[in-house]
């Protein structure tokens, strides 16, 4: 994995070298989070493709009401 400062310096130059403004002030913070991510212990659990099994495993549908009046 990259260190805080590449990229910091990726974002920076995928931006343009900006001098001023939104990015430039916020590329630091942006690379910090990018690391915070990428060192987390626990990957989270990717979301279910749909049409898989682990879609129709949760899928309930309801044809009729239930309930009668």
């Amino acid at each position: 994995m990259a260190t805080r400062e590449q990229i910091e310096q990726t974002i920076l130059r995928v931006a343009g070298h900006p001098v001023s403004g939104p990015i430039k002030a916020m590329a630091s913070q942006f690379a910090e989070a990018i690391v915070e991510l990428d060192s987390a212990d626990t990957p989270k659990k990717a979301k279910p493709v749909r049409g898989t099994e682990q879609q129709r495993e949760k899928e309930t549908r309801v044809f009729e009401a239930v309930e009668q009046r």
